[in-house]
């Protein structure tokens, strides 16, 4: 799973930097699944079953965006509706994402990393977005 965590990781801990928002992760996110697009596909229907890599995956993408905000915004801890939501959130993009691998849903990558921000939980953009 390094071809997946490692870049990811880098990806999500650029969110801040200048001129580098949380859209513009999305995008550099969904670029890297639509460069791996054999290896994904490979990995969601020859390994050990479909859901235990995306269970992986909702792993290393739940604890990553954890650990950014909390890193970011210098907290410990989060109240469990927080957790929750990020949880919900989470398994619906990479639900959707693996969808749009698969199916090779026509849509280009700007606009999915639209869609992919508009179903954050308002209460999580207080945490990514700097007012």
């Amino acid at each position: 799973m390094w071809i997946y965590a490692e870049p990811v990781k880098n990806i999500i801990f650029r969110i801040g930097d200048v001129d580098y928002s949380f859209r513009k992760a999305l995008i550099a996110n969904l670029n890297y699944f639509a460069e791996n697009r054999k290896y994904f596909i490979n990995a969601l229907t020859n390994t050990l079953g479909q859901n235990s890599f995306l269970n992986h995956v909702f792993k290393i993408n739940f604890e990553l965006l954890c650990d950014f905000i909390k890193s970011s915004r210098k907290i410990k801890t989060f109240p469990p509706r927080i957790e929750a939501l990020i949880k919900l959130y989470v398994f619906g993009t990479v639900q959707f994402v693996c969808d749009w691998l698969i199916n090779n849903m026509p849509i280009q990558i700007e606009e999915f990393a639209d869609i992919l921000e508009a179903g954050l939980p308002e209460e999580i953009k207080t945490y990514l977005y700097k007012t």
